[in-house]
């Protein structure tokens, strides 16, 4: 009677350690990806190409300048994409915190910078990251 009690236990205790894994499996991003991003608040307006970073170039008070990021899902499931930001440029960001993407498909994601009236002449920049979640 006895190994049978211990029998039951030790398939509760491995039941339990499956279920915290798949549990907590799912709250770790799959993926994470950072940008750098940058903004130069002046007098006149100017743009940057580039394609690795959200370089929104220069912009006059108050003024706005806005980039687009395109975000392919190529996993077998829908993800949900959270964005944070950091660095002194995250007050001017605007953007969607979370973004659901479903499998396969491709989704544009926009961020805008505004600078108002009373912003400081100056180069504000920082990182904006990706984590990618199954959603």
């Amino acid at each position: 009677m006895k190994k049978f009690i211990y029998a039951i236990f030790l398939f509760s205790f491995f039941i339990l350690l499956i279920s915290l894994s798949v549990f907590f499996s799912d709250k770790n991003p799959i993926q994470t990806q950072t940008f750098y991003a940058s903004v130069n608040v002046g007098d006149k307006s100017g743009f940057d190409l580039n394609s690795s970073a959200l370089i929104f170039g220069e912009i006059q008070r108050p003024g706005s300048s806005t980039r687009t990021i395109n975000f392919q899902n190529g996993y077998d499931f829908p993800v949900v994409a959270m964005i944070y930001a950091g660095g002194d440029i995250k007050p001017l960001l605007y953007f969607d915190e979370a973004v659901e993407i479903e499998k396969g498909e491709a989704k544009a994601i926009s961020f805008s910078v505004a600078a108002p009236l009373d912003m400081n002449k100056s180069f504000y920049s920082g990182n904006v990251t990706f984590k990618v979640f199954k959603k």
